[in-house]
């Protein structure tokens, strides 16, 4: 990244006519200058319309990267100073000097909140050792906690009053919306205490909000009411000007660049090692904090499809070379530290390049500690840098991943395209908007359904579903939102990797091109609602059947477990209750973990626990299947609701759970006989519209726009059969 950083900026400076940093090390690929050269022109073409983020936590390459941007013209256009942000405002250098401090036996009283350094900051369990009083408010015996002298256990951010200012003159409040579930107390509150104030946390937030915050309002009061109200409150007014020309600016002048530069090429010579490691936050995990919620261990990875568990990434044509399959365990060792770590073979991963995901490897949770992987945070130096030199080395073991997706490629063996997923480029959308779907018209003319009355306007009622393939971004909101509305059970790493996963809906990825270099789709996928539903004729009893709405139903006290739905239908939707996971009935103990395994009242039996689940879901026991609803509960309420206010339903009264956390709103959902909705505008008069294996005349309610991609057409691999061989045993 760094040596493909120092030749972007040379090549910019090159348009630019500004000075060069020179000798910029080679890729050593030639296929990925090529795409270098491709970036800077894009870039360079789109002057004042482009951004170019530095990944890597070193503030030389952040300055060259800075760099690139200001000779593109970005700064006032797509980066302003209108708002600085506040976010993330720690400083290695300030840690760095408390370490030294606490190891030299300059502190006599810790206090630790809202973080946890025994497991991500390397050699702060040394340093902790020589402080003579350590206080922990974490929530939950963490780390750190269980090294600490007094634990001082803090609220729960829902039962907490408190407020933030992410970006300058944007202030935020947050209430609370439960009581204190046990004897718990906010560490500000603790603050005030100590310091001998009688007033509490929330009369010092509203007497701070109306003098300092609210200072300018005619009335403080009623200007803090409506803060409460909305829960942000904006201030006019733009941030203090930034120092763009002086010693601390964030490109500076040339020299200053070129020194940067130097010192980046500097470091790039002085690595040693065979192998580079690099360390990323996933999209699940995140950096740990919240590692023992069981609902974010399930979700899968958006690339990898794996769950419950670490790896390091490697490119798959490397692992071959190297003797290394699917799972193999690997000690992998830099000068901070060492690690042992099963691989994953990823497409498009660089050559000789690990990448480990980070928050797992936790030793001590809220719940019994989980073999969950391996840390890290290890491998990372004091200033949590990634210069450093690494080494590997092939150990004895293998690992069995959970995943619920062991296909990669859109072909099958005879390279026959499945047009399940369509996509365009931009370019040829705009001269053709069927671009990409133009099979659908002939696929459509050679239907005939069986059920003739299959848009006979019954009840006004006929739910449906869009998903813009152009929006999703795979990153699986939707997917947990599913399983708290629905009471779905998590089944553990074990049942994962049986593929016996629970989740109504699931983030198909597919790979298309070559493994060095491939592209990804995404495609969610839950029940289809089909009008000629495949699953409803196989049903012995009826337990499966379709609504006068549309919905293809489930009646749970019905079904006596045989399957045959889930045989027929094209879609694998349905899934299974293997184990009695929500302890509904009398089948006893219940282990989120291992449901096999007996022992002591926990999981769903727990009171607390039960506390997560959603009242006006039935929870669901062994023996019988479940999919996807279309949130059939929140359709109920909304009617309802309608009701009593006397009026008819209007779009938007419904709202899958899915829907409302999609961020890029990718969902739509509604009533296809309302010829104004959304819904029907897209399913019906889109010309990017198509359902999934059309051709097997199932008539799904679930309706996909083609994905567009802002790419060349002759830069685009336009799905075409995934040149890979990875062995996923």
């Amino acid at each position: 990244v760094a040596a493909a950083l120092l030749q972007l900026h040379d090549m910019i400076a090159s348009k630019a006519g500004s000075a060069s940093i020179g000798s910029a090390p080679s890729l050593e690929d030639e296929q990925a200058d090529q795409r270098l050269k491709m970036a800077a022109d894009d870039l360079w073409q789109n002057r004042g319309a482009g951004l170019v983020l530095c990944g890597m936590n070193d503030k030389d390459a952040q300055v060259v990267c800075n760099s690139i941007n200001q000779m593109l013209g970005n700064y006032g256009r797509t980066l302003n100073w209108d708002r600085s942000c506040l976010l993330k405002q720690g400083s290695d250098s300030r840690l760095a000097e408390l370490m030294n401090d606490m190891s030299a036996g300059r502190v006599d009283l810790l206090l630790i909140q809202g973080c946890n350094p025994v497991y991500d900051v390397p050699g702060f369990t040394e340093a902790l050792a020589k402080v003579s009083t350590k206080v922990s408010t974490s929530s939950t015996p963490d780390e750190t906690a269980r090294l600490c002298d007094l634990l001082l256990p803090e609220n729960h951010s829902l039962e907490s009053w408190n407020d933030a200012e992410p970006f300058s003159g944007v202030y935020s409040l947050s209430q609370p919306t439960i009581r204190p579930l046990f004897e718990t107390r906010q560490f500000p509150e603790s603050l005030l205490k100590w310091a001998g104030a009688t007033e509490t946390w929330y009369d010092f937030l509203e007497t701070n909000w109306k003098s300092t915050v609210l200072a300018a309002e005619l009335s403080p009061e009623s200007a803090w009411v409506q803060a409460l109200q909305h829960g942000v409150y904006e201030r006019n007014g733009n941030s203090p000007s930034l120092n763009l020309a002086g010693e601390d600016s964030i490109f500076g002048a040339s020299a200053s660049i070129s020194e940067s530069g130097a010192r980046v090429r500097q470091k790039l010579s002085s690595v040693q090692g065979e192998v580079e490691i690099c360390v990323f936050e996933n999209a699940v995990i995140g950096n740990g904090a919240y590692t023992d919620n069981p609902w974010l261990q399930e979700t899968l990875d958006p690339i990898t499809k794996v769950c419950w568990d670490n790896y390091a990434m490697v490119n798959p044509g490397w692992a071959r070379e190297k003797g290394l399959g699917d799972g193999d365990h690997v000690k992998l060792t830099t000068s901070a530290g060492s690690i042992t770590i099963p691989v994953l073979l990823q497409p498009g991963q660089a050559k000789g390049s690990f990448a480990i995901a980070l928050g797992y490897g936790r030793t001590a949770t809220g719940h019994e500690a989980m073999d969950n992987g391996a840390n890290g945070y290890k491998l990372l130096g004091a200033d949590r840098s990634e210069w450093s030199g690494a080494s590997w080395s092939k150990e004895s073991g293998v690992t069995v991943f959970s995943r619920n997706q062991i296909y990669d490629s859109l072909f099958d063996d005879s390279e026959k395209k499945r047009p399940h997923v369509k996509e365009t480029t931009l370019e040829e959308y705009r001269a053709d908007p069927m671009s990409g779907n133009k099979d659908r018209e002939e696929i459509l003319a050679h239907l005939r359904s069986f059920y003739p009355d299959r848009y006979v306007n019954k009840n006004g009622f006929h739910w449906a579903m869009a998903i813009d393939l152009g929006s999703c971004i795979g990153c699986g909101a939707c997917h947990v939102a599913c399983q708290s509305e629905n009471n779905i059970s998590v089944v553990g790493k074990k049942e994962m990797g049986r593929q016996h996963d629970m989740h109504w809906m699931r983030i198909d990825r597919y790979y298309a091109g070559s493994e060095d270099n491939p592209e990804v789709v995404f495609q969610p996928m839950m029940c289809q609602h089909c009008d000629q539903a495949p699953c409803e004729n196989v049903c012995p009893v009826a337990a499966t059947n379709h609504s006068s709405e549309g919905l293809n139903q489930m009646a749970y006290n019905r079904c006596i477990g045989t399957r045959y739905c889930a045989n027929n239908c094209p879609y694998k939707v349905r899934r299974f209750n293997w184990y009695d996971y929500m302890g509904s009935d009398s089948f006893g103990t219940f282990n989120n973990m291992d449901p096999l395994q007996e022992g002591k009242e926990r999981g769903m039996l727990s009171d607390l626990t039960r506390m997560v689940l959603n009242p006006d879901v039935t929870v669901r026991s062994r023996g019988v299947m479940e999919k996807c609803s279309f949130c059939v509960q929140r359709i109920q309420e909304a009617k309802l609701n309608a009701k009593m206010d006397g009026r008819l339903m209007v779009e938007g009264d419904v709202k899958t759970a899915c829907q409302t956390a999609c961020a890029t709103g990718a969902i739509t959902f509604g009533n296809m006989f309302d010829n104004n909705s959304a819904i029907y505008k897209l399913a019906e008069t889109n010309q990017r519209a198509f359902r999934v294996l059309e051709e097997f005349h199932t008539l799904p309610s679930v309706t996909y726009l083609t994905k567009v991609r802002n790419k060349k057409p002759a830069d685009h691999i336009h799905l075409v059969p995934f040149e890979g061989t990875i062995d996923q045993a």
